[in-house]
């Protein structure tokens, strides 16, 4: 007797998915304008029509994939791990759990590198809206659970600015390129420890400023 074995179907949601993980994929590597529902049907292993069937159009296959990237991202501003702890080694240990989704995640981390620099107006305009969003959340971490300064007793004397928070963002783009392009451990602990202290600077200058 011949056993027929069937290939086990995915459900929608886990097809969807899929395609998406596909596309952020070939996004990172081929870029935004360049990847088509072909692309992302031959990488899959499915017909072209089943991309169009969860992504009608091009619009909505480009922005399905950034709202797909955009929730992973924002994962990476969970501090609950870190309650309690001061400010600095808030920033420094969200700084390596971000390194570590480098190697378990590079196509996420390269796909926001990619997507930072697009300004085709309807992509930059998502970024830009995003962006805004991430740095909200960002400030909203650093006033509300780091409410202490790392270098003395003392609550905080402001609030932590969006000056602060786009020093912060974009070290982060910095430190995703370093360790994408092969930097050792030591050199991104060094630029780690030394945005977290000019942010921190920046933070008591600014009050004495005033």
């Amino acid at each position: 007797m011949t056993i027929q074995f069937h290939k086990r179907r995915m459900t929608p949601e886990n097809r969807r998915q899929q395609l998406l993980d596909i596309a952020i994929d070939l996004f990172s590597h081929k870029g935004i304008g360049e990847t088509k529902h072909a692309d992302v049907a031959k990488a899959a292993g499915v017909s072209v029509a089943t991309t169009f069937v969860y992504f009608p159009t091009r619009d909505d296959f480009v922005h399905a994939v950034l709202d797909h990237l955009r929730k992973e991202l924002f994962t990476l501003l969970d501090w609950s791990p870190y309650e309690g702890l001061p400010v600095n080694e808030i920033l420094s240990r969200m700084a390596w759990r971000l390194l570590e989704r480098v190697e378990t995640h590079p196509s996420y981390m390269r796909m926001m590198l990619v997507w930072s620099a697009q300004f085709s107006p309807d992509v930059r305009q998502k970024y830009l809206t995003h962006q805004e969003i991430y740095l909200d959340q960002l400030m909203l971490l650093l006033n509300e659970k780091a409410a202490r300064h790392p270098n003395s007793g003392d609550p905080l004397e402001r609030p932590v600015g969006r000056d602060d928070a786009r020093i912060l963002n974009s070290a982060t783009n910095a430190l995703v390129q370093m360790k994408l392009d092969g930097a050792e451990d030591d050199k991104l602990a060094r630029f780690i420890d030394h945005t977290i202290a000019v942010v921190l600077a920046y933070r008591a200058d600014s009050h004495k400023a005033r």
